[in-house]
């Protein structure tokens, strides 16, 4: 998978990208708080793991929350995510080891295995950073494409 990200997005070691997706429901009976999401409305929300060619390799529906990343933290997925190791490789050039990571937006928390996005400011002022994030940015897309794409 990480050759698939580095030859079509041009982003090495990724192997998966992460997004989360409000869902629009009726709140269900005594629900209220529960459902109400930041965006003024009730949902449920569908976390899933996507690969380069927009395959969904895992989900979780069902989460209700306020934001990805605590959805993200208390949800099975998150929590398998904490147990699974992605594999790290060592480079040639410099003998160093790189881990695969999975790519995810800034409601994400960074860890060693999950990249996201640097901040707005820091990307306006250094130019490796704004060509970082534009990177990211391309192919971590491949997550908010997958939901537009129709069965």
């Amino acid at each position: 998978m990480a050759i698939g990200y580095y030859r079509r997005w041009h982003f090495p070691h990724c192997c998966r990208s992460i997004d989360g997706k409000h869902i629009r429901i009726i709140s269900p009976g005594n629900s209220e708080s529960l459902c109400f999401n930041y965006k003024d409305y009730h949902s449920t929300v569908m976390l899933v793991l996507v690969d380069h060619n927009y395959k969904f390799l895992a989900d979780d529906v069902g989460s209700y929350g306020k934001g990805d990343a605590g959805i993200f933290a208390k949800s099975p997925l998150g929590k398998s995510f904490k147990r699974y190791e992605i594999p790290a490789t060592r480079t040639s050039s410099r003998n160093t080891v790189l881990p695969y990571v999975v790519l995810g937006d800034e409601a994400f928390k960074l860890t060693t295995t999950l990249m996201r996005p640097y901040p707005h400011e820091q990307a306006k002022a250094d130019r490796e950073k704004a060509i970082y994030n534009y990177r990211h940015c391309i192919a971590s897309r491949t997550c908010q494409n997958a939901f537009a794409i129709p069965c």
